[in-house]
């Protein structure tokens, strides 16, 4: 679960998914995990957290978006982020980079 490379912990994000949901249960959402799942591109088990948490925020919404966007999953991004719309929840300027950007590259695939 736990490896180290040039002195630094590598710590196996996949491995730590079952024993994230045992500690929600027990304490409290872990926030920290669930951002870190996105940013390291892991979007299909960040998302299984993102469902499953009990109360989204404009922060939720924006990072579930980049996590997408950075992993290339342009479709995805317009998709939550009308779901976003779709439960009243307004984007800041973060979130809306992160739109326009996946936007501009599903333009840029579908050009000839």
């Amino acid at each position: 679960m736990v490896a180290e490379s040039n002195g630094v912990s590598i710590i196996d994000c996949d491995a730590l998914v079952p024993e994230l949901m045992f500690v929600h249960e027990l304490i409290s959402w872990d926030v920290i995990s669930w951002t870190g799942l996105a940013n390291l591109g892991q979007v299909d088990q960040a998302r299984e957290l993102f469902n499953r948490m009990p109360e989204r925020d404009i922060i939720s919404w924006t990072v579930m978006i980049d996590g997408y966007m950075k992993a290339n999953h342009f479709k995805e991004v317009l998709e939550i982020f009308r779901e976003m719309q779709d439960v009243s929840v307004r984007p800041d300027e973060f979130t809306m980079v992160s739109v326009l950007t996946a936007w501009a590259n599903l333009g840029y695939q579908k050009s000839p």
